[in-house]
């Protein structure tokens, strides 16, 4: 509590004042609350800034005061003793010290006012503190804050001492519990679910001493309920394997018991990878399954020895009876909290197991669980929530319309056992969902009260399902219901009532608009690879997958609709707060501040409430576009801490001074940039801020004057990586933080404070150093690394600016830089190291190690082989989802042959979404995909005035790259051909709009493609010779490129470059210039190839156009002559 308002951020008044009680029985008020800012100075010197966060503004009270209990609340621990006051986290760290003065307790800290305090107004998660620093008085996001009812069902209702061991003795990452430490009540659904008088020891007669030394195995079943048609999929039986030592466990539901061999296999190949080490015992019982003929000798193959229980001894197995009585009280215990009938008993032992691997068991030491003893890495039990709890999947917006809800209404399975996702069924349809993209509301989870849905026939298209309260009793479902559309059809079927809100009570059935086919083709029907957001109709015909229908063209709207989020809950009143003998003195009358709080949307924020409580999320929705929608989203918490390392970043740099507003002079404004970068597998790696300058309002000559600066060519990339894999290079990354900070300005720039942190609006910031948006920023920063390498004794490349090499005693050492990525090669590992810790020196740098990606492609390398794979996998099926085309059917070839297209003197179709559509494709095309060259140029030169012809034809693009998404370019040290490689054809008047031609030429280093284009002639040739001739000149000056950028980097080319063209009169005219009378009216630059033939720079040779690789460049093939060139361009 504190009476000074002037030292809050994020002020927000109370809707209603709050009672603050003296030791009297007198109260005070409090009228708002906030954060404060502190500087706490430790014994050894030092400080720590932190955050107090939810102080309660009370103008009456004389003094500050902190609570003990909401430092407990938090896992801080308070310590007095000696007259000192220590308060430390929970890794014992010293986050501050009091000392003792008139029997009080006074903290040893400042505050900090408003200026310069933009970078305190958000908390930081552990992956922004200061490494050299583990102080912090700000409970990080990567905690999960829950009272112990909630843990206590979040996690399969273990037993309470089990949750609060975990907690203390910091057995698992991400807990925190809020609130009172004991049960109300006994647990209902624990009563139901656990109850027994039989025992069964718990501990086994032998000593493992190391995993897989010994397993037990056991099978539970048949499972019998009403309907006795076993778990929703089928499953009537499960098997578990658990490791003696760790307690590890591994369970697998089965239909018969005939699939326990299988199952073992698996669970043998698969641990002993994950491990190391190599089973040695089975301990099971004498069951049909285990005693199989198939099954013994599996066993002798792989030397694993059989101990087998003696018959009417199941205490013998008594680790795997006592675990599977244990799964089936918590499976029990799970189905009975959240009210779903037992055909989902199969998802809730897959969670029982999932949750007991990640909490203590008394046959493990204290402060370690089975995954911790198993794999050596804590439990991360952030992502828990509790079994049949309410959830939102996320629909992509490329599924749905402008108008239709984003979200489908679903109830919480647990996670899914083949990717990093959340396993949910759809309220509506039954269907089964994994995504990352949900939020959960475990506050109004499900009720143990049964809901039928009842599935009633209908003649349209989609089908209908609707809601019914009903007793407990079997689902009954009509004979002619429709056929469910993704994974497990049976899931149609009892759900639990959700308690559902004012806001979602009106759910229907997700729809997606009726399609067309794109175009027809011969291919074969090729099964559909994902199915998690295909419509009902469309998995009926799900051999003939259509593309999206054409986009209407529709009249522009001026503002989109936002959906604010709720605001939250004000303590109840009884919630009252006390002082002792605080009561403050009248002080003389003074101006207040006035303090603008940040636009959350949330204007009557509750004491002790946290964002992350009110919706949480295991990964973000599309990226914000606004700073108010990014406030307004469930994951806020995490856009305000990566606004706070952006403007940590600002702070350390001193990129501006405070002043006040010129009135002579135009003041940039700014905004925010939302991004989430993402692993290999999709996960969410971080969440980034960037402030960025409307340069566009900044005036030429007074704020800026040059602006150009240069970045590595995509082409001089991957030929560094070709030339990596010839010569077994070393291919290390780093990424410069904020790297345009390190700019220094020349001119004058005065911008507004970032919107949500204007805090004063005569209070501007002028710009000392560049800033993201500025038309200088880009120039100043490679001004300012092209002159730090320099300084390193590094050269840069004139033939591309953006890469830099340094030859030091015969070691090489090459740079390229693309604004803030940074790629490393050496010969010499000493030397990249040496590099690096000489920028770190200068910058703030992210070591990133051996290079894995860069500029979007994921680098893959077998050293030994030397090999090198560029890949964009990823992308491409981001790509295919973000455009409604994941479940299309594949085709051969990305055009078809011969085929033409008419351009329009106005589009048909809203030319947006051709053009969002067509820019996907030419980002994967530019990078790593030269065999999309040829289709995205001809529907390129349609892009303003698209008709559905267009559109259908952009479509089996992505038709083609439904079949085709693994493919990546292939670098091979070890091929056999020449160093540098060209192919270069023409199509002679291809373009039916206008009879030009069309260029193709692609080079291959290392046996795959590192440079090609596919381009239309900017005039008219009169023969195939002329195109030919005219395409050789383009190809020439691709091929002096590159021999002027291997030479600068010290792997010049002897001899000349072989240029393949298939036409033996082009050759000719290149090579006897005494064809004067033919080539006369041909352009000047295009005897180019006769100046380099002549120099003994390239050789036009021929090839036969059945080997003519950049033929796929010029015009659409059939599929077998496609197939043949895109492999022979390192395409595989």
């Amino acid at each position: 509590m504190s009476s000074h308002c002037e030292w809050f951020l994020h002020y927000c008044p109370l809707a209603a004042p709050k009672r603050v009680y003296l030791g009297d029985e007198h109260h005070i008020l409090a009228q708002g609350i906030g954060q404060v800012i502190i500087s706490a100075s430790l014994e050894d010197g030092s400080t720590n800034t932190g955050v107090i966060q939810n102080v309660l503004y009370v103008p009456d009270l004389n003094g500050n005061l902190l609570s003990v209990a909401q430092f407990d609340r938090n896992s801080y621990n308070v310590l007095f003793t000696d007259g000192k006051c220590r308060v430390s986290n929970s890794d014992g760290h010293i986050s501050a010290v009091g000392y003792m003065q008139e029997n009080l307790y006074l903290l040893d800290a400042t505050t900090h006012l408003l200026e310069r305090s933009y970078v305190a107004c958000a908390k930081l998660p552990p992956a922004y503190e200061d490494p050299s620093s583990h102080h912090a008085l700000v409970t990080t996001v990567a905690t999960s804050r829950a009272d112990l009812e909630t843990w206590h069902r979040r996690l399969g209702h273990i037993s309470v001492d089990s949750v609060l061991k975990m907690v203390k003795s910091g057995m698992a990452k991400g807990m925190a519990i809020v609130g009172d430490k004991v049960p109300n009540s006994p647990c209902k659904s624990c009563l139901r679910g656990k109850q027994t008088h039989n025992l069964i020891p718990k501990r086994s007669d032998v000593e493992n001493t190391r995993i897989l030394d010994r397993v037990f195995s056991d099978v539970c079943g048949p499972t019998k309920n009403e309907t006795n048609s076993g778990s929703r999929r089928g499953h009537r039986y499960f098997i578990t394997f658990i490791d003696g030592h760790s307690h590890y466990t591994t369970v697998q539901l089965m239909k018969t018991k005939d699939e326990a061999l299988s199952h073992f296999q698996d669970f043998v190949q698969r641990a002993e990878v994950a491990t190391g080490e190599k089973l040695n015992h089975l301990r099971s019982d004498n069951g049909g399954e285990y005693c199989s003929d198939d099954f013994t000798t599996y066993l002798k193959s792989k030397g694993i020895h059989h101990e087998r229980t003696n018959p009417g001894t199941p205490q013998e197995n008594s680790v795997s009876e006592r675990m599977i009585r244990t799964i089936e009280e918590m499976a029990r215990s799970l189905l009975n909290d959240a009210g779903l009938p037992e055909k989902y008993w199969g998802d809730a032992v897959l969670h029982a197991v999932h949750i007991l691997n990640c909490t203590p068991t008394r046959t493990l030491p204290d402060g370690i669980t089975p995954h911790e003893a198993y794999t050596g890495n804590k439990p991360d039990l952030v992502p828990f929530r509790i079994f049949g709890c309410k959830a939102w999947a996320h629909v992509p917006k490329e599924k749905c319309g402008k108008f239709d809800p984003k979200t489908l209404k679903c109830v919480h399975l647990g996670f899914s056992e083949h990717r990093k996702a959340y396993h949910l069924v759809e309220r509506n349809s039954g269907r089964i969902i994994e995504t990352c993209d949900v939020v959960f509301d475990e506050g109004t989870g499900a009720k143990p009260t049964h809901v039928t849905i009842d599935v009633e026939p209908s003649t349209s298209t989609q089908s209908s399902a609707t809601l019914q309260e009903s007793a407990p009793t079997p689902l009954k479902t009509e004979k002619h219901a429709p056929q469910p559309t993704v994974e497990d059809v049976s899931d149609e079927d009892e759900l639990p009532e959700l308690c559902d809100d004012d806001d979602d009570s009106d759910d229907e059935d997700d729809e997606d608009s009726k399609s067309h086919r794109a175009d027809s083709d011969t291919s074969e029907d090729v099964p559909l690879a994902h199915a998690r957001w295909l419509p009902r109709e469309a998995h009926e015909a799900a051999h003939a997958a259509p593309a999206p229908a054409p986009p209407v063209v529709k009249p522009r709207r001026s503002a989109r609709l936002n959906n604010p989020g709720r605001k939250a809950p004000i303590p109840a009143d009884d919630e009252r707060y006390f002082a002792t003998s605080y009561i403050r003195r009248p002080r003389a009358q003074s101006s207040t501040p006035t303090i603008t709080k940040m636009a959350t949307g949330d204007t009557s924020a509750g004491v002790g409430d946290d964002p992350s409580e009110t919706a949480h999320r295991a990964a973000t929705w599309d990226e914000p576009q606004t700073y108010e929608e990014a406030m307004a989203r469930p994951d806020t918490v995490h856009w305000k801490a990566a606004m706070a390392e952006e403007l940590h970043a600002f702070a350390k740099a001193e990129l501006y001074d405070e002043v006040e507003r010129p009135r002579d002079r135009k003041v940039v404004d700014c905004k925010w940039v939302f991004k989430i970068k993402r692993g290999p597998d999709g996960e969410i790696k971080k969440y980034k801020a960037r402030l960025v300058a409307k340069g566009f309002t900044q005036v030429e000559g007074i704020d800026f004057t040059e602006t150009f600066a240069p970045v590595a060519k995509f082409a001089s990339v991957r030929t560094l990586l070709a030339l990596a894999a010839k010569l077994d290079l070393e291919i290390h990354q780093m990424d410069v933080k904020s790297a345009f900070l390190n700019g220094d300005l020349e001119e004058e720039i005065y911008m507004n404070a970032p919107p949500g942190f204007r805090l004063n609006a005569n209070i501007i910031w002028r710009l000392r150093k560049a800033l993201y948006g500025l038309k200088q920023a880009s120039r100043e920063w490679y001004k300012r690394i092209r002159a730090e390498f320099e300084r390193l004794g590094f050269t840069m490349c004139e033939s591309d600016h953006s890469v830099f090499y340094k030859v030091d005693n015969g070691t090489l050492v090459i740079i390229a830089i693309y604004v803030d990525d940074m790629l490393i090669l050496s010969d010499d590992i000493d030397a990249v190291n040496t590099l690096k810790a000489n920028l770190k020196s200068r910058f703030e740098m992210t070591d990133l190690g051996e290079a894995r990606w860069i500029l979007s492609m994921e680098i893959l390398r077998d050293r030994p082989r030397r090999l090198l794979e560029l890949s964009q996998h990823q992308y491409v099926e981001k790509a295919l989802e973000r455009h409604g085309m994941a479940d299309c059917r594949p085709v051969s070839t990305p055009m078809a042959q011969n085929q033409k297209h008419l351009k329009l003197p106005q589009a048909e179709i809203d030319p947006k979404p051709y053009q969002s559509a067509l820019g996907s494709l030419m980002y994967a095309m530019l990078r790593t995909r030269p065999d999309l060259a040829f289709a995205v140029g001809a529907l390129s030169q349609h892009a303003a005035t698209p008709g559905k012809e267009h559109w259908h034809a952009l479509m089996r693009v992505y038709r083609y790259l439904r079949g085709t998404s693994d493919r990546r370019l292939v670098y091979n040290g070890t091929a056999k051909e020449k160093h540098l490689l060209g192919y270069v054809d023409a199509d002679w008047a291809a373009d039916i709009n206008d009879r030009r031609s069309v260029t193709g030429f692609v080079f291959l280093i290392s046996g795959a493609a590192v440079t090609w284009s596919s381009k239309k002639q900017s005039s008219t040739a009169q023969s195939s010779t002329e195109a030919e001739y005219m395409a050789g000149a383009h190809g020439t000056k691709e091929a002096i490129w590159l021999r002027a950028f291997l030479s600068e980097i010290g792997q010049a080319i002897s001899g000349s470059t072989p240029l393949l063209i298939d036409n033996q009169s082009a050759i000719a005219l290149a090579k006897n210039p005494e064809f004067h009378n033919r080539t006369k009216h041909i352009a000047v630059r295009y005897h180019f190839i006769r100046e380099k033939y002549d120099s003994g720079d390239i050789t036009p040779e021929y090839v036969p156009t059945g080997n003519q690789v950049a033929d796929v460049l010029t015009k659409g093939l059939a599929r077998e002559k496609h197939e043949h060139f895109v492999m022979a361009m390192g395409l595989v």
